[in-house]
């Protein structure tokens, strides 16, 4: 005993964190795919715990806009709701991911492959639902104009049908937090859910979700993986430039295939949201680049141009691109004359050799963006 306490204290100098039945619960479910011998992380678990807290803070999130008035629940049939004029691709998407997690977790349970259904969970709750759609609906529930009341009931009837079958696909792995979170969602919106098959007083007595054709689609899923490659792009380019994440700068587009130019156009509002943009507008291939545009490749068709004009201040922003040239001419200089040694080949071991070869590699690009921008900013003023 006395042994086992001084190894606890030892592990766990500040005590065992509290995580709770669901967090442990679904912590050793994704346990399963290392076999019968479970090596166990508390740290993993307090990260289902941290999981946990993120499913509860997104259905707070979602009541906020599905409590509104005028929403009604038992209007809304699942397998209808994309044939709303007012859905978007963003709805179409992210149905289609939610019916892909359908059959992935159903597939998975019928193989007893717990582990595998806790990744899709947790894979779609937290990179598809979260990550991306709870952000590009923001805009869409702040916009109170007239004419955007339409695309507000859709993406009410999408938000709740997505939170309601996700409580019930993943209540086998989290019974206590689903079935608290079933109950409010049935109080705050006063009826119980017209998205089961049968109606239950408790999600325990509910029915198991089933994957629905209707909102299969992978047009609307190969739109959304060209959108986020685009937006990481924008990413990109603002962190290489020290854009801060305040300001919206003006985005361009160039792009010489007709389709990848329709779905980027088609999403443009998603990108603004999402790369926090003012707006994102084509340019015709043929076309030159703006002054005070710089430019990101996306794709061997797609290039994103970035308008820095006003966004951040050039004369300082030129000053640190000379320093940080100025840092990097003297580190490669002396790298190549070491490398260029007579003797080094023959003295210097392969590990140490790919080392300093990769360290200039790494130099060398940074000082090749140095200069681009350089460029840009020196034209600039």
């Amino acid at each position: 005993m006395l042994k086992a306490k001084a190894a606890q204290t030892a592990d766990f100098p500040d005590g065992i964190p509290e995580c709770g039945a669901d967090a442990l619960r679904f912590g050793l479910l994704a346990y399963t795919v290392q076999g019968r011998d479970v090596n166990l992380d508390i740290k993993r678990v307090v990260g289902y715990r941290q999981f946990c807290n993120k499913i509860w803070n997104a259905f707070k999130f979602s009541l906020t806009y599905l409590t509104t008035a005028g929403f009604d629940p038992c209007t809304v049939d699942p397998r209808l709701i994309l044939q709303n004029p007012h859905a978007q691709s963003r709805d179409e998407w992210i149905l289609s991911r939610l019916n892909s997690t359908i059959e992935e977790t159903g597939a998975a349970l019928q193989s007893y492959l717990f582990g595998v259904a806790t990744s899709a969970l947790h894979q779609f709750f937290l990179y598809d639902l979260c990550d991306v759609y709870l952000e590009l609906v923001k805009p869409v529930f702040t916009n109170t104009s007239a004419d955007n009341q339409g695309r507000v009931r859709v993406t009410q009837a999408v938000l709740y049908t997505v939170m309601e079958v996700y409580l019930r696909l993943s209540h086998p792995f989290m019974p206590y937090l689903t079935e608290e979170l079933y109950q409010r969602l049935a109080l705050a919106l006063h009826t119980r859910t017209a998205a089961s098959a049968s109606p239950a007083e408790s999600i325990m007595i509910s029915s198991y979700p089933q994957p629905c054709p209707e909102w299969s689609s992978s047009v609307a899923e190969s739109r959304m993986t060209l959108l986020k490659s685009v937006v990481n792009g924008a990413r990109s380019v603002r962190t290489e430039y020290k854009v801060p994440n305040h300001v919206k700068a003006d985005f361009y587009y160039s792009c010489s295939d007709a389709d990848t130019r329709s779905a980027v156009a088609l999403q443009a509002e998603d990108f603004c949201t999402l790369a926090k943009g003012s707006c994102l507008r084509a340019l015709d291939p043929s076309d030159g680049v703006p002054p005070g545009c710089c430019i990101k490749v996306v794709s061997e068709n797609l290039s994103l141009l970035v308008d820095l004009t006003g966004v951040i201040d050039a004369v300082v922003e030129t000053q640190r691109l000379q320093k940080e040239r100025e840092r990097l001419l003297p580190l490669i200089d002396s790298y190549r004359r070491k490398m260029g040694a007579a003797d080094y080949e023959s003295k210097v071991p392969d590990a140490v050799r790919v080392t300093n070869s990769e360290k200039v590699a790494g130099y060398e690009a940074e000082l090749e963006a140095t200069l681009k921008a350089l460029s840009i900013f020196e034209a600039m003023k």
